[in-house]
């Protein structure tokens, strides 16, 4: 499954209704949220304008977006896609300039109203190490990342043919993060029964443990996929965006050898 996939997906189930009161007054434009990832080939966010029409338009929104690379200032125009949701349309912008680890990145948003800009930087990978203990007798699976860097995500996922056709599973079950005083996150992962109910209609070609760590803190509560940046209403630092609210993160996305339990084990 590509990445849009999995973003569609997640928001056909939810979407992001803008933390903002429009009696309030504000210097702030538009609202960013989503990530950069390295390791991935195409980069999505999402833009909602902050007046009183958020949410209702189901048209394209008359702004633009742009990435810039902070170093070598090459900048790449980001495409809009509208993407109905339960709740409303989504304003998703995408594009296919390469993201690449240890860099810093600007992403220019204009509007009628003004403009807005996120400063989003990705993690070096040689400021983190990533450890993976799992086995037929290892319930939970333990990830273990000492570094610099936060935990943005940790999913089980499972490559199944369905139909003839082989597709992406994703389970994710990193129920706890506990971190040591040097900083270091171990995070417990769980195979637990819905993952059979998920996987039982199509046959297992591999499994894998995809592990992403972000430059900055990640805001979102242990547990949340790191699609959901895209749909819940979420914040980083203070200052990240400048003429708007909301966070873009900065990962990089690696994939790690999983075996799975003989049985399934709960969370506690």
């Amino acid at each position: 499954m590509t990445r849009l996939g999995v973003l569609l997906g997640a928001a056909a189930l939810a979407a992001c209704e803008v933390p903002f009161d429009p009696r309030i007054p504000s210097d702030d434009v538009v609202s960013l949220s989503g990530y950069l990832d390295a390791s991935a080939d195409t980069q999505w966010v999402r833009v909602e304008r902050l007046d009183a029409t958020t949410g209702t338009s189901g048209r394209p929104l008359p702004i633009t977006v742009t990435l810039v690379d902070a170093a070598s200032g090459a900048e790449a125009a980001l495409v809009q896609r509208v993407w109905p949701t339960v709740v409303g349309p989504a304003h998703l912008f995408w594009t296919t300039a390469g993201v690449a680890p240890g860099r810093s990145y600007r992403l220019h948003v204009d509007t009628e109203a003004g403009a807005a800009t996120a400063t989003v930087v990705t993690p070096d990978t040689a400021d983190y190490v990533v450890s993976v203990e799992s086995g037929p007798q290892s319930c939970p699976a333990i990830v273990t990342v000492s570094g610099d860097v936060d935990v943005a995500d940790v999913q089980a996922v499972f490559r199944v043919v369905r139909a003839g056709r082989p597709s992406d599973v994703r389970i994710s079950h990193a129920a706890r993060v506990e971190r040591a005083p040097d900083g270091t996150a171990r995070v417990s992962l769980y195979y637990a029964d819905d993952a059979d109910e998920a996987l039982a209609v199509g046959q297992i070609l591999s499994s894998q443990i995809r592990v992403s760590v972000s430059a900055t803190e990640w805001p979102v509560h242990p547990g949340a996929s790191i699609e959901s940046v895209l749909l819940e209403p979420t914040f980083g630092a203070e200052g990240q965006i400048e003429g708007g609210v909301g966070f873009v993160g900065g990962v990089v996305s690696e994939w790690y050898a999983y075996v799975p339990p003989i049985e399934p084990c709960s969370r506690p």
